[in-house]
C-alpha cells in the first residue's frame, strides 16, 4: 500500500534534492551571523519539533476534534 510512497523517499532522485538543500543551507549559513545563525538553528529546532509530533500523532493515533 505505501511501497510508491517510500519508494519516493529511497530513489536517487530524492538523495540529490536532499543534498542540494543541504548545500544551500550550509552555504546560506556561512554568509551570515553570529546572531542570524541562531535564528535558523531555532527555526530548524522548532521544525524538527513539529516533524517529531506529525508522526508521533500517527503513532499513537491521535485524532483532532472538530
Amino acid at each position: 500500500m505505501y511501497q510508491q510512497w517510500i519508494a519516493t523517499y529511497d530513489s536517487e532522485a530524492y538523495t540529490e534534492d536532499v543534498q542540494t538543500m543541504l548545500d544551500l543551507t550550509n552555504q546560506a549559513v556561512s554568509e551570515v551571523d553570529e546572531q542570524e545563525r541562531e535564528v535558523m538553528k531555532q527555526a530548524f529546532y522548532r521544525s524538527s519539533i513539529y516533524e517529531l509530533r506529525f508522526w508521533e500523532m500517527a503513532y499513537t493515533m491521535e485524532r483532532w476534534d472538530s
